[in-house]
């Protein structure tokens, strides 16, 4: 829950920032073009001062509510209403003094000698500080979507004055235009805090911190310290534009503000993510390294590649402002750009330590910032004007982030005992990279063609800078795609190129030489810092399984098919003690699976597992008395398959079995020669005559008598353990109603098989989960309502609590309706919408033989594409769930739409899968409909 909604809330954040200053940029390009550029440099100078002003008065106390708003519950609104009260006062006393101070400072702020400016001053900085503190009222209550709304209406507001202060001829009508939606906004985000989201906050109790309950000597000197960090942070970022003012006048901090504001935004969007990892991590302490670890690599990765894009179109964007403005700031936004990645680890460290209680390092960094800073920005602005502030605020940021970095390490490091993740592989692109970063200096030193040597120079940019930096990196997964090598690749050209400017020694075959010398070097090292990812074998695949804890397994002897049909590779199940771990796919050689190579594979793909299953193990509760189990399998006139399943369902020896059979709507004797055959008093043959698997399933709850009723299909093989999982999954929790389990194809000899398999990725996971609204969320973001996400119709069981709770599965839908499908999905939904949970137990698992030939495949997938167009349409026609399965059916499209591609890249997709699938889709709701009407016909037809 925690990281899902680490980034969650953290995306929600930089969206609302991303939002508002992209509204920003168009207040301030409509400003540059609206006022005189000495005004603009003036009121922006204000604006900043009345920011800064607000942040110190406020004490410290948005940190102070983003920390602990989580751990107060009921104390909260007299935190809120102190904070405040007291933010307030401050900023007020502080304010009054800066109108007193200024105008004698510079006669730039001469505007404040006036009794009225000075008093609309006043009280601009203190609505200020209650605008801000009500934000980290939002993000503390994880309530970040107001957040976004009130941002947004903030942005529009301010821009819609704009233009009205220019009309009317409004002296500094830029600070005017920006303080006037305060009046709006505040009274009415205030009213929502407190009408609505203070009483649903308080609800939700979590266990005050060691922090929260230490002295209250501790506690204030804990906030005194982050209190000085904030403040020594905000000095040097309010006092660098002064200084820019200072030493070069009004006109270069036009052009310097206009940058900085640029880079800021960035600085921004990190610590958006920063401030989520300390929301959530004031909900969880125990997890902040997790936490923290996520916030890295899913949130920071994509911010700092936004960096390598700023300075690459650092021009293109300073246009936009003017036609002066790439000439004067282009220098100066490129290296503000290149501090991010050092500032972030900054933010991240100062983060950890507050969510720590540790203060002084917090201060201590932000000394270092300043002190190096600013008198590198007053030293440097005369000789290297605008860049000289640029050069000055890249080389602290680096000298701060080198001396945190070893303490950061630490903090990240995975704990002892837990396996690394894999990392995808460059595949061809290093030894690629490697080749045109020779190639490319010897056709310009050779001169050779003009054709082929902008090819390669084309080639070089888009690909070797930025697939060496990821190498170097030893970047996994969120560095990977062409994309971002594309991106940091044209970033990091344009970064050298223009430090060879800066060195006063720019020369295209010299820059070349020795960008394409340190991508060697990079190459070169990377490589081996990554793991190969072994290519998929093509052809039929062999489904095994393996314990690792067996004594006296060996070699795997595979079926010999034949030259024509031989196994190329294999899928291995590996199990330990039992418990499965995970699939493993290794090479067939000599007709037997080599021990040795699925041990090794398990070892380097499967380490999370086993970790997992030792934790597991170590705080597994004590087994309770087998419940009893009523098995409802419904079938119609498949004999093979079905006596397959029953005899594989009554050989796991469950000491209390029912199993039910269901002959639905049957043309033949033949289900039930087959349950006589059987001879067995635990069988129960159950006629339903009227065609449909959910009236079947029905059909098969009213006749079972077990505690918990399964369900499984006709064309499966169950493992032995399989009702021993089941009832392992309703003891995880008392709320459990559901229990699901993984169904892995028991044979992959075909391509439709194998597609299958890919595509609905019922073996996705073997780790023990639980899904409900409450503390288990799952972070799919489409969750609820994601399908496939609970497990499968094929494999699940219902306690006799939640199926009279639920209700009967939906006739108009399943197969054998109009639908041909989506009753599992339903049911599903049900549950979790109805308060229950569901718990995925992996080890309650059964074999499934999926369709072996493509037309069958093709049929099946339109049933799975009209039973989830009808699903979905089900439940966009009911009150309750409509406007929140609304938001996320456009995410929804899309997901299914890169998954279908996804696996198409994986594996060779029967003709016509796609595109079926797809019209199924379509067609559910009208499907849902005649559904509907027949379940009702029948309804009607049926004496009373």
């Amino acid at each position: 829950m925690s990281e899902r909604a680490l980034v969650g809330n953290a995306v929600r954040l930089m969206a609302s920032t991303a939002a508002q200053s992209a509204l920003g940029v168009v207040f301030w390009i409509v400003a540059a073009r609206s006022f005189p550029a000495p005004v603009l440099g003036v009121d922006a100078a204000l604006i900043t001062t009345m920011m800064t002003l607000s942040i110190v008065g406020q004490l410290n106390l948005g940190n102070a509510l983003l920390r602990f708003l989580p751990q107060l519950g009921d104390r909260s609104a007299a935190w809120i209403v102190g904070a405040y009260g007291t933010a307030v006062a401050a900023s007020a006393v502080l304010a009054g003094a800066f109108v007193l101070v200024a105008p004698s400072i510079s006669s730039h702020f001469g505007l404040l000698q006036g009794a009225g400016a000075a008093l609309g001053y006043v009280l601009a900085v203190s609505g200020w500080v209650v605008f801000v503190l009500q934000d980290a009222v939002l993000v503390g209550m994880r309530r970040t979507g107001w957040l976004l709304a009130e941002n947004l209406s903030f942005g529009v507001l301010k821009l819609a004055a704009l233009p009205a202060t220019a009309a009317l001829g409004v002296q500094h009508g830029v600070v005017v235009a920006w303080v006037a939606p305060l009046v709006l906004l505040v009274p009415a985000v205030n009213v929502l805090i407190g009408v609505r989201l203070l009483p649903a906050h308080v609800a939700r109790v979590v266990q005050p911190g060691e922090l929260l309950q230490a002295t209250r000597r501790r506690l204030l000197a804990f906030l005194g310290q982050d209190y000085a960090g904030v403040v020594l942070s905000q000095a040097t970022l309010t006092a660098l534009p002064l200084v820019v003012v200072a030493s070069l006048g009004d006109r270069a901090n036009a052009y310097f503000y206009v940058a900085f504001s640029l880079a800021s935004l960035l600085d921004v969007l990190v610590y958006n993510a920063v401030t989520a990892l300390v929301v959530e991590a004031a909900h969880d302490e125990a997890r902040v390294r997790e936490l923290a670890r996520a916030a890295v690599w899913r949130l920071l990765g994509p911010v700092s590649a936004l960096a390598l894009l700023l300075v690459a179109a650092a021009p293109l964007l300073l246009a936009v402002f003017g036609p002066a403005y790439p000439h004067e700031a282009t220098d100066v936004l490129r290296l503000l750009a290149c501090a991010l990645p050092f500032r972030a680890a900054v933010f991240l460290f100062d983060a950890v330590c507050r969510i720590e209680g540790r203060g002084t390092p917090i201060v201590l960094t932000q000394i270092a910032g300043f002190v190096l800073v600013l008198p590198l920005a007053i030293a440097l602005a005369g000789p290297l004007g605008l860049a000289g502030a640029g050069v000055a605020w890249l080389a602290g940021s680096v000298v701060v982030a080198l001396a945190v970095a070893p303490m950061l390490a630490g903090v990240l490091r995975a704990p002892p005992g837990r396996a690394a993740r894999p990392r995808r592989s460059f595949d061809a692109r290093v030894p690629a990279a490697a080749i045109v970063a020779v190639a490319a200096p010897l056709a310009v030193a050779a001169g050779a063609p003009g054709g082929l040597r902008l090819a390669l120079l084309v080639a070089f940019v888009a690909l070797v800078p930025g697939t060496a930096l990821f190498a170097a990196l030893r970047s996994g997964r969120a560095f990977a795609s062409p994309g971002l090598v594309v991106a940091a690749g044209l970033a990091i050209s344009v970064l050298a190129g223009q430090a060879s400017l800066w060195l006063g020694r720019w020369s295209p075959e010299t820059t070349l030489d020795v960008l394409a010398g340190a991508c060697l070097l990079a190459l070169a090292a990377g490589p081996r810092r990554l793991r190969t990812v072994a290519p998929a074998v093509a052809g039929p695949m062999w489904v095994a399984e393996l314990d690792l804890a067996d004594a006296a397994a060996g070699d795997l002897r595979v079926p010999d098919r034949g030259p024509a049909h031989a196994y190329g590779a294999a899928r291995v199940l590996v199990r330990l003690r039992g418990e499965p771990l995970g699939f493993v796919t290794v090479p067939v050689t000599g007709g037997a699976v080599s021990l040795e190579a699925v041990t090794a594979a398990a070892c380097a793909e499967l380490g999370d597992a086993i970790v997992a299953l030792r934790g597991h193990a170590s705080t597994a509760a004590p087994e309770a008395p087998a419940p009893s189990i009523s098995v409802v399998l419904c079938t119609r006139d498949r004999a093979a398959s079905l006596r397959a399943a029953l005899t594989s369902i009554l050989a796991t020896g469950y000491p209390q079995l029912e199993l039910v059979v269901v002959d639905n709507a049957p043309r033949t004797s033949d289900t039930a020669d087959v349950v006589a055959g059987l001879g067995d008093p635990r069988v129960r043959y159950v006629l339903e005559p009227r065609p449909g698997l959910s009236r079947a399933r029905n059909a098969g709850v009213a006749a079972a008598r077990g505690a918990l009723v399964a369900f499984t299909d006709d064309d499966v093989v169950v493992d032995r353990r399989w009702l021993d999982g089941i009832g392992r999954g309703f003891a995880r929790a008392p709320h459990v109603g559901v229990v699901t389990g993984m169904v892995p194809a028991a044979e992959l000899d075909t391509p439709a098989q194998q597609y299958f398999e890919a595509k609905v990725q019922w073996t996705a996971s073997c780790a023990p989960k639980l899904f409900d609204l409450g503390e288990h969320r799952h972070d799919h973001p489409l969750y609820p309502y994601s399908a496939g996400v609970f497990g499968t119709g094929a494999n699940f069981a219902v306690s006799r609590g939640a199926l009279q709770a639920i209700g009967p599965f939906d006739e108009a839908l399943g197969a054998g309706s109009p639908s041909q499908g989506g009753e599992d999905l339903d049911y599903f939904l049900r549950a979790v919408l109805g308060g229950w949970a569901i718990a995925y137990e992996p080890a309650a698992l059964v074999w499934h033989h999926h369709r072996r030939d493509d037309d069958a495949l093709v049929t099946q997938m339109w049933g799975y594409g009209a039973g989830l167009g009808a699903y979905v349409f089900k439940h966009l026609r009911q009150g309750r769930a409509a406007w929140q399965l609304a938001r996320v059916l456009p995410r929804g499209v899309l997901r299914f739409a890169r998954l279908s591609r996804g696996v198409g890249r994986h594996v060779a997709v029967p003709p016509a899968a796609h595109r079926t699938e797809l019209r199924g889709l379509l067609a559910g709701p009208a499907s849902y409909v005649r559904g509907r009407r027949l379940v009702r016909g029948a309804q009607e037809a049926t004496p009373r």
